[in-house]
C-alpha cells in the first residue's frame, strides 16, 4: 500500500511548482530581452538561466530539514517520541480531531464516580470535599490501601485523591508497606500489606470486580445485589474496580 503524501509534503511540491512557474516566465522574459538588446542569442540564454536558476535556491532542502530537526527537538522536550515524522506532520496540520467516545486523547486523569458496598440498594454518587457514611469510608480507604502508596496509574491517583478529600484523620503516614502481591492469578487480583509500629496489619486487594466477589463470603442475595450494581456501572461506561 503506497502511503500518501503528508500536509506538509503537499505544500513542498505546490511551492516548488509555483516557484518553477516563476522561474520559467522570468527565463522567457529575460533571456528575450537580452537577445533582443544584445543581439547574441548565447548572451540572452546565459541571463535567463542565471534567474531561473535564482528563483528556486538551493537552501530549501536544507531548511526544511532543520525545521523538522526543531520540531524533532521540541517533542523531545515535551518527552514525545514518534517512529514516523510524517506522522507528526499530519497531526500539526489538523485542525478538528474527533475521538470516540473511550476519551483516546484526555488529560491522563480519572475521577471516582460511584461508590457501591454490599447491602446498598445501588451505587451512591461521590461527591469532592462530603463525609461519607461508615461503610463507604473503609470501601474507599481499603481501594486506597490497595493502591501503591505513590500512585502513578491515573486510577490509582484518583483514589487518593478521593481519599483525601473525604477523611478526617490521614492513616498513610503511621503504616509502611511491607509485602506487595503483585497482580496475578486467576481471576487477576492485586494485594497490599501494611504494617503499624505497634504490629497493626492492613490488608486490601482489588482487582476485577467478579473475582472479588467470588472470593469474598457474601450471602447469595448480596451476591446477587453486587453483581446486578456491577452491570449496571458497566452499562453507565464506567470503568468498575472491586
Amino acid at each position: 500500500m503506497k502511503t500518501p503524501p503528508t500536509p506538509l509534503q503537499q505544500q513542498v511540491r505546490s511551492f516548488v511548482r509555483r516557484m518553477a512557474m516563476v522561474g520559467g516566465v522570468a527565463f522567457i522574459v529575460v533571456w528575450a530581452y537580452n537577445w533582443w538588446e544584445s543581439g547574441s542569442l548565447a548572451h540572452g540564454l546565459l541571463h535567463g538561466l542565471t534567474i531561473a536558476m535564482a528563483v528556486l535556491p538551493e537552501e530549501i532542502p536544507v531548511a526544511l530539514s532543520s525545521f523538522m530537526a526543531l520540531g524533532a527537538w521540541r517533542l523531545m522536550q515535551q518527552r514525545l517520541l514518534t517512529k514516523q515524522p510524517q506522522t507528526v506532520e499530519t497531526l500539526g496540520s489538523a485542525t478538528v480531531i474527533c475521538v470516540d467516545k473511550t476519551g483516546t486523547l484526555t488529560q491522563n486523569r480519572m475521577a471516582l464516580s460511584q461508590l457501591y458496598c454490599p447491602g446498598q440498594t445501588g451505587p451512591i454518587p461521590f461527591e469532592e470535599q462530603k463525609e461519607l457514611p461508615a461503610p463507604l469510608s473503609d470501601l474507599l480507604a481499603t481501594a486506597m490501601w490497595a493502591s501503591e502508596p505513590s500512585p502513578f496509574d491515573p486510577m490509582e491517583q484518583a483514589l487518593h485523591r478521593a481519599y483525601t478529600q473525604t477523611t478526617s484523620r490521614d492513616q498513610r503516614p503511621a503504616y509502611r508497606m511491607v509485602h506487595e502481591y503483585p497482580l496475578g492469578e486467576k481471576p487477576p487480583m492485586m494485594t497490599h500489606i501494611f504494617a503499624h509500629a505497634d504490629g497493626r496489619l492492613i490488608v486490601a486487594c482489588k482487582g476485577a470486580p467478579e473475582g472479588i466477589i467470588a472470593r469474598c463470603q457474601l450471602p447469595e442475595a448480596e451476591k446477587a445485589q453486587a453483581l446486578a450494581a456491577l452491570t449496571q456501572l458497566a452499562a453507565a461506561g464506567l470503568r468498575v474496580l472491586g
